[in-house]
């Protein structure tokens, strides 16, 4: 067969190709992604931002190879069940849960994948095996809670010499933040400290907690960044100013709204790298074989101003150790 009459045959063949599989690729759908926020569009923003870049990174845009689908709660726990149940019914391909979501998405789907970008401690709250073979629905990231917060604890202590009383306000609806309610307790009592805690559920009980704190003698305040508490942490953070008491957080949102000092993973590039999860299991890999991935870096953060305005020198050590200074 001459070279020329076998071109003619390759592109015939490649055309007739193209147009049996052309329709079929037209046809199949882009798979959805449904992503559920405890907060508001406007503290999710970075977090939704970040998950959003990492799949650009990989190849996928929103609206055209991919449909994102996300949802908000609003600080309110109760609209988890409605928002799982509006997401399963558009047939989602994968769940994008927060933290405080995780809960109800477990109880509301045995089968669809889900991603948690940034857990807690899965294993000890029995949501899965072991951090390497998770099993089951569920993989996403580990925050290392346990060591995170006795990093925090040491901070407040190193801020505030001859530290006696601690408070720590958390959002009670969470049960898995209990476990870290116990373990913080602990490692208070260990070094000595007397720890006070406020579970809250609602605004009402938040100013019922922040009405305590003089009465309680506080000498600093535990905050941990879920939704309840983002939502009103510039009242939380106007209460601990009027009772000069430096405040110890988890994020950046904190920082920004007066806190001396917050230091976590940094939740943002773990929402980034959340999109690997999706990426991996939308090309078929189980999300019980993918292994749940504990953070490689942390951020922290050191309010300047609120120290001067706390009258509390910051130790060069943690000067040193700060990834942003607030001045």
């Amino acid at each position: 067969m001459g070279a020329g009459r076998l071109g003619s045959t390759c592109s015939i063949f490649v055309l007739v190709f193209a147009a049996v599989w052309a329709p079929a690729e037209e046809g199949r759908k882009p798979p959805r992604i449904g992503q559920l926020y405890g907060t508001n569009p406007s503290i999710a923003k970075p977090y939704d931002e970040a998950f959003r870049d990492g799949l650009r990174g990989l190849g996928y845009v929103d609206g055209k190879n991919i449909v994102l689908l996300p949802r908000y709660a609003h600080g309110d726990p109760r609209q988890f069940p409605g928002l799982l149940g509006e997401l399963i019914a558009l047939n989602v391909d994968v769940l994008v849960v927060a933290i405080t979501a995780l809960p109800a998405a477990m109880q509301a789907t045995p089968t669809i994948p889900i991603v948690a970008p940034a857990m807690g401690d899965p294993v000890s709250e029995g949501l899965v095996a072991s951090l390497a073979h998770p099993g089951g629905n569920l993989t996403g990231g580990a925050g290392m809670a346990p060591q995170v917060e006795s990093k925090r604890l040491q901070f407040a202590m190193e801020l505030v010499p001859n530290l006696a009383r601690a408070g720590l306000l958390f959002e009670a609806t969470n049960p898995g933040l209990l476990r870290g309610v116990n373990a913080t307790r602990g490692l208070a009592s260990e070094s000595g400290v007397t720890l006070r805690t406020y579970g809250v559920r609602n605004l009402d009980e938040i100013r019922s907690a922040l009405g305590q704190f003089e009465k309680d003698r506080l000498q600093a305040l535990l905050v941990w960044s879920t939704p309840l508490m983002l939502l009103h942490r510039e009242s939380i953070m106007e209460s601990a100013t009027s009772h000069r008491m430096p405040v110890i957080g988890e994020s950046r949102e904190f920082a920004e709204a007066g806190a001396l000092i917050t230091y976590a993973a940094n939740y943002v590039a773990m929402w980034g790298h959340g999109a690997v999860y999706i990426d991996r299991i939308l090309k078929g890999v189980k999300p019980g074989d993918l292994p749940i991935e504990q953070p490689t870096k942390f951020q922290l953060i050191v309010n300047l101003k609120a120290a001067k305005a706390l009258r509390i020198t910051v130790p060069e050590s943690i000067l040193l150790l700060a990834d942003e200074v607030i001045r």
